[in-house]
């Protein structure tokens, strides 16, 4: 070996490189992982992921087409099959889409960078409407473009942010995102707030991408409109989906772009050149996920929304308004100013992984993602989720008695002021403080499970100090009652995961846990 110093680094890397971060909530999720590995129990709200096990036809799909042998390139566009089965969603979004106007990419993400490093050039104005996912800034960064913001909060709805909007597109600017249902939101924008923007793009000759990457992702009555699908927006729009959310695929890499085909033309000298074609066999699997799992996709909504209601009923609770997403499975959570020290605080001290709302172009908010497992949103989730949304900081400790209950010292308040009720309607017709949003069993959980002083609870989240102890005695007092409560609420989404398990068990398979 060389004795000779080394005078210079061993790599002078590119000045595009040093104009992005890595991926916030990739950083977010390693820390995470680092802290399971030294076995802490860590809530993670932080990553985008679902935690139902990929559809088992789709699977079976990708199986027999590794027997079949389709483990070579394909066009670089895509399998004929697949771009058929991808033109023929797209029709039934409204979209006047032909095979040859798509391009199958090894995830959405690729989809996105490969149209941005066809459309934007250096100094060229790209706008994203704020809060905004994270890679959008770094791929115009990357392309050498300048990003310019609309922010949508409070509401994170389009509407009200329309007048800014067009402010702030003119002649001069060069691309426009849209993404519904958003993320971090989860806001599903209007027809009339989309009608808006095909005016704004039409007057300004603006091009559009729409992300629509979270479209299945919808609750109750409220739809995704694809933007194509407007008059005057088909040839200004490139629509990018994938696989990943909506089929639980995120490993697979499997994505797509649609556009007419002078932007294929150009964007497929990119791709060919880049990534060559996406993943053969997993191709073929995609056309099983487009044409035979709507079953499964509902029951996994379902289950979203399930969770999602579970989230804003917890931070209700606690007193945490927050606006309620009307789709993709994320929701953004009001707190400090310096929401980057509380998301670290949250982590480190709470083992709460969320990310922090500054990422997003959003701060003094954190957004957290109700994809994440069942053990996450049920009986760890209630005291995590109020606590944190309050504060990530401090430990507290109480005093216990020989059982290691917490030993009432003081109330100060009368015990009218300390009553449990339950209400038809209020919280499940749970029990709760009178007069409150606040269940027995949250304060159970506030304080035997994070370790809250009663005290604490009663300044952070404004019951009497009496009532918080009340709570806790009813709690011990009535076992099977609030066993039957805790039970009650993981029952329905528990439900659709049994109902997921046994769709997707293959025949003569004894059932087990989904995920196990």
């Amino acid at each position: 070996m060389s004795d000779v110093e080394p005078t210079t680094e061993p790599w002078e890397t590119s000045e595009r490189l040093g104009r992005v971060e890595p991926s916030a909530t990739l950083a977010i999720g390693n820390a995470a992982a680092a802290l399971e590995a030294d076995g802490v129990d860590v809530v993670d709200l932080s990553v985008g992921e679902p935690d139902f096990p990929t559809p088992q036809n789709v699977v079976e799909a990708g199986k027999d087409a590794l027997d079949a042998g389709h483990t070579g390139y394909t066009s670089s566009n895509g399998v004929p099959e697949l771009k058929r089965a991808i033109a023929e969603k797209l029709r039934g979004d409204g979209i006047d889409a032909s095979p040859e106007e798509v391009i199958v990419t090894p995830g959405g993400k690729q989809a996105l960078y490969e149209t941005v490093q066809t459309l934007v050039d250096p100094g060229d104005e790209v706008v994203v409407l704020d809060p905004a996912w994270v890679s959008y800034e770094a791929m115009v960064k990357l392309a050498g473009g300048e990003l310019t913001r609309v922010d949508t909060a409070p509401s994170f709805q389009l509407e009200p942010a329309l007048d800014d909007l067009r402010e702030t597109v003119t002649a001069d600017t060069d691309l426009l995102f849209v993404n519904t249902p958003s993320n971090p939101t989860g806001a599903v924008y209007t027809d009339a707030a989309l009608e808006a923007v095909r005016d704004i793009a039409v007057e300004h000759d603006v091009a559009v991408v729409a992300d629509e990457i979270y479209g299945r992702i919808t609750y109750g009555d409220v739809e995704q409109t694809s933007l194509a699908s407007l008059d005057g927006l088909a040839e200004r729009t490139v629509t990018i989906n994938g696989f990943s959310k909506a089929y639980s695929m995120t490993g697979w890499r499997l994505g797509y772009l649609h556009a007419d085909e002078a932007f294929v033309g150009e964007a497929g000298k990119l791709h060919s050149h880049s990534v060559s074609c996406a993943t053969n066999f997993v191709q073929r699997a995609g056309i099983e996920a487009l044409r035979e799992t709507d079953d499964t996709v509902r029951e996994m909504v379902d289950a979203f929304e399930t969770r999602r209601d579970l989230v804003v009923d917890t931070l209700a609770d606690a007193g945490v308004d927050v606006s309620v997403p009307d789709g993709a499975f994320y929701a953004m959570l009001p707190v400090d100013d310096d929401d980057q020290t509380w998301a670290e605080a949250a982590i480190e001290e709470a083992h709460v992984a969320t990310v922090p709302g500054n990422a997003f172009g959003a701060p003094g908010y954190a957004r957290i993602s109700y994809a994440a497992s069942e053990d996450d949103f049920g009986r760890r989730s209630t005291g995590c989720l109020s606590t944190t949304s309050c504060s990530a900081r401090g430990s507290f400790s109480s005093g216990r008695d020989e059982h290691g209950r917490v030993s009432k010292t003081t109330t100060g308040d009368s015990d009218e002021e300390a009553r449990i009720v339950t209400t038809e309607g209020v919280l499940g017709g749970a029990p709760r403080i009178a007069d409150r949003r606040i269940g027995v069993l949250t304060i159970y959980e506030l304080v035997e499970g994070r370790g809250l002083d009663p005290t604490t609870v009663a300044d952070r989240f404004d019951p009497p100090v009496a009532s918080v102890y009340r709570a806790l005695a009813y709690y011990y007092e009535n076992p099977r009652e609030m066993e039957s409560v805790r039970r009650a609420r993981a029952a329905a989404v528990e439900g659709v995961r049994e109902r997921i398990a046994r769709r997707n068990r293959p025949e003569g398979v004894a059932g087990g846990a989904v995920g196990d």
